[in-house]
């Protein structure tokens, strides 16, 4: 075989091994991985989902070249369709613009792009031997390779329509994933605040309660009672669990191993009925200025309201503690009778143990 024949079967074999349907098939099976990747690289960093522009045209045009193995233009054509159709799905996924650069390095970044596909995707043919590869070509002994499967009228659509669908399931698979990520770092963030948030109980038994002054356990209780924690400085300090049965123990533990009168108070208050009413009258007989101020609501609004502001003046002389005298000050500038409800009110409002001393 003379050296003439012998680069002719050469270069049919090279033009034999050929197709464009593998091609096509190939980068469609690509476009899933190179969506994916161009959604995970937006998600780190937005400000580099741009470069994908660049790097998707290499990956498309290396996809076309390993499985198409073709030297013709349909190979070039090929990359850019499947180019074109993960951009699509790129765009519609919100992941191509990041919003921080010029519409001219869009346009220059597409443009490497689809140089990059289109020039990557087909085999160079050495100089030397353009002829004989036209030659080849136009002749009969590639009838294998001209057949309807290889045809541009099938290639280029089959490129187009599979490259679409699988980028586009590519892109549905990645957020599905990133949505399954984002999840359970939120449920993993919950069980860390819940946990820390649990952290925040204390224990309620006398031992325990016996090391608190006075001050920090009305806090404990009242955050407990209302799920908002207040140092004994008045410092929120955040939210606590709710516990309306822990409340009272600490209330109860200040009434009968400290008879504090404040916690008579309270308790008083939250208990109602003869429970309550006792603990309310043990509190006034201590001198507790919020249940004195309340015996005097009571007279004013069940006997005499008139006689009422007199001794609600004459106990104001008497006061010490700021949030009593702020109650005092607003019942005076209205209408006393305004304020008969807040007998039946039953909260442990903060200002209970905002400014009292024990």
């Amino acid at each position: 075989m003379s050296v003439t024949e012998q680069s002719r079967e050469q270069v049919k074999e090279k033009l034999v091994k050929q197709s464009p349907l593998a091609a096509a098939i190939g980068v469609a099976c690509w476009s899933i991985p190179i969506i994916i990747l161009w959604i995970t690289v937006f998600s780190i960093k937005s400000a580099i989902g741009p470069v994908m522009l660049v790097i998707s045209g290499v990956l498309v045009g290396l996809a076309v070249r390993i499985h198409g193995r073709g030297y013709d233009r349909i190979f070039s054509v090929i990359s850019l369709i499947a180019y074109l159709s993960v951009i699509a799905v790129a765009l519609s996924s919100e992941v191509l613009i990041s919003g921080t650069l010029s519409l001219s390095i869009y346009a220059l970044l597409f443009a490497l792009g689809s140089w990059s596909a289109a020039f990557i995707a087909r085999k160079s043919i050495p100089f030397i031997d353009h002829k004989l590869f036209a030659e080849v070509y136009e002749s009969d002994e590639l009838a294998g390779y001209k057949k309807i499967k290889n045809h541009w009228l099938v290639v280029l659509p089959s490129t187009l329509i599979a490259t679409s669908c699988l980028s586009f399931a590519g892109a549905v698979v990645a957020f599905a994933h990133q949505q399954y990520l984002s999840i359970e770092k939120q449920v993993e963030q919950e069980q860390h605040q819940a946990a820390k948030f649990r952290a925040k109980h204390i224990p309620t038994d006398d031992e325990f309660l016996a090391t608190l002054s006075d001050k920090k356990a009305f806090s404990y209780a009242f955050a407990y009672y209302s799920g908002r924690h207040f140092d004994e400085l008045g410092v929120y300090q955040g939210n606590f669990p709710q516990d309306t049965f822990k409340s009272e123990t600490i209330l109860r533990y200040l009434v009968e191993h400290k008879n504090e009168p404040r916690a008579q108070f309270i308790l008083g208050r939250m208990l109602a009925f003869e429970r309550g009413e006792a603990l309310m009258a043990s509190s006034r007989q201590s001198g507790d200025q919020f249940a004195r101020l309340y015996d005097i609501y009571q007279f004013g609004c069940h006997i005499d309201a008139k006689q009422g502001r007199t001794l609600l003046q004459s106990f104001k002389k008497l006061v010490t503690e700021q949030s009593v005298i702020i109650d005092i000050q607003q019942m005076q500038s209205n209408d006393f009778r305004d304020y008969c409800d807040i007998l039946d009110d039953t909260e442990f409002d903060y200002r209970y143990i905002r400014d009292y001393k024990s």
